[in-house]
């Protein structure tokens, strides 16, 4: 059987091709989508940090059976294989004999582009794995929680938190609510733009260019999206955006206007959001980070960060591993994490 590689630096229409292909073939949720990788480097690419990308497709006698999403940002004073603020997820590969040769493929790739160190994830909504294969290939463990909304409860509103349930309530019987949504089937551009006004009124500056959020509107149309608003009395108060794709989803982003009174919008827009996924088949929603309740080594949630990810305890669900590793290149980029680690820890003690 006959191994090779394709990089998407190579034939880029080809490589979305296959990528697609094992994405069907391994059942993958929306964090693999074409276009969440495209607005990853466009990001990068925004704040001039994307040294390369040297993603690959793996084929066995012309199938492909593995995609690698590798790319390769400035990390001074070196490179890394991530992506801005996270952790890469981890190679797709459909073809389970094929996993050791697939890592080490990327050993070798890191060592001809002089990478530092290489951080993969593997995704929360892979219930199949149970454990954290990356340490089989010299990755240091580093994993931490994701909290799932549970959509599988025959009663999820009874199963959310108490506090919860009544303010999800005291909103939807609110006269002066209205809340809709607009996917694949009715997109609606000017709500989309209300998403995109409210996200920059809220940081009270432009955060990212309006392309990424141009991609946010095109996962839409896609299908791999929903977009939940409430008015306010006729105006736009708060919308959330979820991800979709392959019977899974992701709370991918939420805004508020702080100008509005500060009622439990967020709570309905979930609750809403859960009852739409859940009858399009989708049983469990990953929250997402900030999910994980303490610090872990790679992971230093903010005290404000820390009270969203009990906000999102509130709803029906259960805690997972989402499973984390580091792989180590240089000793350079290892004492500097280690360092980090030292002195964020040591805020940690000083709290308790």
């Amino acid at each position: 059987m006959t191994a090779t590689l394709l990089f998407k630096e190579q034939d880029e229409t080809r490589f979305w091709q296959y990528w697609r292909e094992v994405l069907d073939k391994t059942a993958a949720g929306p964090r693999y989508s074409e276009i969440s990788l495209r607005h990853w480097n466009f990001i990068a690419s925004d704040e001039k940090i994307l040294q390369a990308d040297k993603s690959f497709i793996l084929l066995q006698n012309g199938r492909p059976e593995a995609t690698v999403y590798l790319p390769i940002l400035k990390d001074k004073p070196g490179v890394a294989a991530s992506i801005p603020g996270d952790f890469i997820y981890a190679p797709r590969v459909a073809n389970s004999a094929l996993e050791k040769a697939v890592f080490s493929e990327i050993d070798k790739i890191a060592k001809d582009n002089q990478i530092d160190k290489i951080e993969f994830q593997i995704d929360p909504l892979d219930r199949h794995v149970t454990y954290n294969y990356l340490q089989k290939y010299g990755y240091v463990e580093c994993s931490i929680l994701s909290y799932l909304i549970d959509l599988t409860t025959d009663d999820f509103l009874a199963s959310c938190r108490k506090g919860h349930r009544y303010e999800i309530k005291k909103v939807i019987d609110d006269p002066n609510v209205e809340i809709t949504h607009t996917d694949n089937e009715n997109s609606d551009y000017n709500m989309h733009e209300e998403y995109r006004r409210l996200h920059y009124k809220m940081a009270g500056r432009v955060t990212r260019p309006k392309e990424t959020f141009d991609q946010q509107f095109e996962r839409l149309q896609a299908g791999e999206a929903v977009l939940f608003g409430l008015k306010y009395k006729g105006q736009y108060a708060a919308l959330i955006y979820f991800d979709v794709r392959a019977g899974k989803a992701c709370y991918a982003s939420s805004v508020h206007d702080r100008e509005l009174p500060a009622l439990a919008f967020g709570h309905a827009l979930i609750y809403k959001g859960a009852e739409y996924l859940k009858a399009k088949g989708v049983k469990f929603i990953d929250t997402e980070q900030p999910g994980s309740p303490a610090a872990q080594f790679g992971y230093y949630p903010t005290e404000k960060q820390r009270d969203i990810a009990l906000f999102k305890r509130g709803f029906a669900g259960r805690f997972v591993q989402n499973f984390r590793g580091v792989k180590y290149f240089t000793n350079e980029a290892f004492e500097k994490d280690l360092r980090i680690f030292s002195a964020k820890y040591q805020e940690v003690i000083s709290r308790t």
